[in-house]
């Protein structure tokens, strides 16, 4: 069952509508289109199940018009098995109702434990749909026996959708059969980015951005350092950070503390804005310590920008091709980030090809084909 994502296969053979449920945490913008793309398939009947539409750490994501059918369990944290037997009977109930006859289930959580237990007593294929790397599970905040409950989940779905090769390479390292695995790349929805990329106006100043979260995880106070190291080489290099987060404070006092009248935090800003700042862009950072596949780096490309990307951020390199559209930066220290950025600002004359070269890149990854993976994968059940 393992799919790259080249072309998509023609299924010769499909049997009357299936009726497929998908359970994830939340409603998030770049999901929606790849939902209601599935949707549209004549031989799928899809339902949604969410914990919540817009987690309250996205907040200033936009959703709206959204065009498939979809339920809301609980507006509660699943992350906490012990507190939530109430969910499990609602999720229980609610597949009940549903009547799935093929389940796909995002990570490891409870929901996907519930119905992992729910399909084996249906007799019904069920699916993990995991962006999970080698490294993510080692530095993430797992319950002490997580490693070895997740092994001996792992011995009954049908088959795991995975982000990408890193993903895939997870899934290979708890002993999941490579035929079980199907690679679903985790694309963006590239058309409001795309619509911008040309709008971009000449400035004195060289924009280096980043979105995404203020966190350790993302690495952003030795970026900052990483920026006020390199800036005293390249007095027109500015850097412009856009996102909320446990660290903005501690951002903002370094800025102060050292005068940095080239730093921007513009704070989170509605999901709907971001093409206009990445459109004002020079090229995109991402300094992750690690990351499940980051749609910001596809959505910069979509806007045609060159990108400086961590090499444990889950991106592979067939989407950063280093050299070609951007490089991988090591986020071990500030030092390695700085000379990440030292490499991009010395190859100013080709950021125009090279942002080219992201362009071209990243509609080879579309929506449409994305759909067409994913539902390739869970057809084989049947055919």
């Amino acid at each position: 069952m393992a799919v790259e994502n080249s072309e998509p296969l023609k299924v010769e053979k499909i049997n009357p509508t299936i009726k497929l449920v998908i359970i994830t945490n939340m409603l998030s913008p770049y999901r929606i289109p790849l939902f209601e793309n599935i949707s549209q398939h004549p031989h799928i009947s899809l339902d949604v199940v969410v914990n919540e539409v817009i987690a309250k750490e996205r907040s200033a994501w936009q959703v709206s018009h959204i065009n498939f059918p979809y339920h809301i369990i609980q507006k509660k944290t699943w992350g906490t098995p012990w507190r939530n037997f109430g969910f499990c009977l609602q999720l229980i109930g609610l597949m009940r109702r549903l009547k799935p006859q093929v389940i796909v289930s995002g990570g490891f959580s409870l929901p996907s434990i519930i119905a992992l237990l729910y399909s084996h007593n249906k007799r019904i294929p069920f699916y993990i749909w995991s962006g999970e790397t080698i490294l993510s599970f080692k530095l993430g905040k797992r319950f002490f026996l997580s490693k070895f409950l997740r092994k001996f989940i792992m011995r009954f779905p049908k088959g795991f959708l995975a982000y990408g090769p890193a993903a895939k390479d997870y899934l290979l390292s708890c002993g999941v059969p490579p035929q079980k695995i199907a690679v679903i790349n985790n694309i963006c929805n590239a058309a409001p980015f795309m619509k911008v990329q040309k709008q971009k106006t000449k400035n004195l100043t060289i924009n280096m951005l980043y979105v995404g979260e203020c966190t350790k995880k993302k690495n952003v106070l030795p970026m900052l350092k990483a920026y006020h190291a390199v800036a005293k080489m390249y007095p027109d290099l500015q850097l412009t950070i856009v996102g909320g987060g446990p660290l903005v404070a501690e951002l903002g006092n370094y800025v102060s503390h050292h005068n940095l009248q080239h730093v921007f935090l513009k704070g989170e800003m509605p999901s709907t804005k971001i093409p206009g700042v990445m459109a004002q862009a020079d090229f995109l950072i991402l300094p992750s310590v690690y990351d499940l596949w980051p749609h910001v780096v596809m959505e910069a490309m979509a806007t045609g920008l060159p990108v400086l990307c961590s090499e444990t951020a889950g991106i592979p390199p067939y989407i950063v091709q280093d050299g070609i559209n951007g490089f991988f930066i090591s986020p071990s220290s500030e030092k390695t980030i700085a000379q990440g950025i030292e490499k991009m600002m010395a190859v100013k004359e080709r950021w125009k090809q090279m942002g080219l070269n992201s362009s071209e890149i990243v509609q080879e990854y579309t929506i449409e084909k994305s759909a067409q993976f994913f539902i390739e994968a869970i057809m084989k059940t049947f055919n």
